[in-house]
């Protein structure tokens, strides 16, 4: 089914180009990951940006390589100082991070979707000798990610990087909600760099690249969006913290860059380049969000860990669905692979989609209506009795309009 997970979660080539670029970038651990993962899936895991736009060596190459060792070694440097030694790293993608960490004696549980988790579970056996634990987590669902926390004794550091630009603002409150119940259960701190790793790039690429960096940092961005499918979603940095702090948490900010960090490859750099490249970076901070314990917090409604119920009828060209349950980005390949087997076997001209009894719909979910729509027309399909919050769901992507709700 992994194809069918793509499909719906467009991000594997962004996570395998991470790797690459780390792994270019001079992190070892990475480098042996990269190896490995050929080894695995060959034809899947070649590094997949455009050569046209980013050459081996060119200048936006250099610039990505660059923001991830960055992002890599400041995130590990954080979950130093915090203190924990249960590390949780929510969408882990191929990241390397869990053999850094073990090495270093931490635990680490990494979550992610299932067709990674199959992946990452063989990296661990080869690589790790099984210490880490890869487990399927959907961020969103507070029962899912603590499923993965409670495999850990103790207080927990959360880690996660790059999941945040994928999210709509629904799946990004669900996340944070989901990340404080843990918080409040082991108590611990979440660790993120995604609130101001744009203005991270744009301190570097004003740094390296000077007048060009403007023009540069689109086809940066148009290449986020060939290889994954989804346009970056964020927030006023003041907005989200408004509303973390409304959602029972508390914001310390901490500097990119500090006193004692060594990165080869600034040094590298002419001293002008380098002073500014550093004064741009201690203006970017790292997130820490730790549960504020004067908040009232009511645990985060998740109806279910174990996803989507659905059922189906035909009657001539129509078709009928039913949808009980989460249609998050673990449950809705199996709603994309029903559909796609009853339209390939039968000339289906209308649908009805029943969601009374929906709790929560993704991003992923929702990718999988916008495939049944254009199979049939968006005259051609209806949507039964959505609740008060996959309403609000559908009103805030614009999917509302698109079915007439």
């Amino acid at each position: 089914m992994s194809n069918v997970y793509e499909e719906v979660n467009p991000i594997f080539n962004t996570a395998k180009t991470t790797l690459h670029q780390l792994a270019q970038a001079g992190v070892a651990e990475a480098a042996e990951y990269e190896k490995a993962l050929l080894d695995i899936q060959s034809e899947k895991s070649e590094y997949s940006a455009d050569k046209e736009v980013f050459n081996e060596g060119g200048e936006l190459e250099k610039l990505n390589e660059l923001m991830l060792l960055l992002r890599y070694n400041i995130a590990n440097r954080e979950i130093a100082l915090a203190g924990n030694k249960n590390v949780l790293d929510l969408a882990c993608g191929y990241t390397p991070r869990g053999r850094y960490l073990i090495r270093n004696g931490y635990n680490y549980v990494g979550g992610d979707l299932p067709a990674v988790v199959e992946v990452m579970n063989i990296l661990n056996e080869k690589l790790m000798d099984g210490k880490c634990t890869y487990l399927p987590t959907d961020v969103t669902n507070s029962l899912s990610v603590m499923a993965a926390a409670d495999t850990m004794q103790g207080a927990v550091t959360i880690s996660s990087e790059g999941v945040m630009v994928y999210l709509t603002l629904p799946e990004k409150r669900a996340m944070w909600q989901a990340i404080r119940d843990v918080l409040a259960k082991h108590g611990g701190v979440w660790l993120t760099t995604d609130y101001e790793v744009g203005m991270a790039f744009k301190a570097a690429a004003g740094a390296l690249l000077g007048s060009r960096a403007g023009e540069l940092l689109r086809k940066d961005l148009k290449e986020f969006d060939r290889q994954s499918d989804a346009s970056i979603k964020t927030l006023p940095l003041d907005e989200a913290e408004r509303l973390l702090n409304e959602d029972g948490m508390t914001v310390a900010k901490h500097p990119f860059w500090t006193d004692g960090m060594k990165i080869d490859q600034i040094d590298g750099y002419p001293p002008e380049v380098r002073d500014a490249l550093i004064k741009g970076l201690c203006s970017v901070n790292i997130w820490a969000i730790s549960l504020d314990k004067s908040a009232e917090i009511k645990p985060a409604v998740t109806s279910t860990m174990a996803g989507l119920e659905l059922s189906h009828s035909i009657s001539g060209n129509k078709l009928d669905i039913s949808l009980s349950g989460r249609l998050d980005s673990i449950s809705a390949p199996q709603l994309l692979e029903l559909f796609d087997k009853i339209s390939k076997e039968n000339k289906i001209e209308s649908i009805t989609v029943s969601v009374e009894k929906l709790d929560y719909i993704s991003s992923a979910g929702l990718r999988v209506l916008l495939r049944m729509t254009k199979h049939v027309g968006q005259e051609n399909i209806t949507l039964i009795k959505p609740n008060e919050l996959v309403t609000s769901i559908l009103e805030q992507t614009g999917f509302a309009d698109m079915l007439g709700l």
